[in-house]
């Protein structure tokens, strides 16, 4: 998980944690922290990931 950014105002966060509860997301540790979270899904050929492995590609 990735964090986004801080939630822009109270209104914001309520109803970005009564959606997640509509959608049986549980939030604890993350979006009830106060920061919206993203998911990061790389996808790429696998002659692309053979030739640049990941490690390399993030620079770790």
């Amino acid at each position: 998980y990735f964090s986004q950014r801080k939630f822009a105002s109270q209104k914001e966060r309520s109803q970005v944690l009564e959606q997640l509860e509509d959608q049986e997301i549980d939030p604890n540790g993350l979006e009830s922290e106060g920061t919206l979270i993203a998911e990061f899904y790389l996808s790429r050929p696998e002659a692309e990931a053979r030739d640049l492995p990941l490690h390399q590609l993030l620079g770790v």
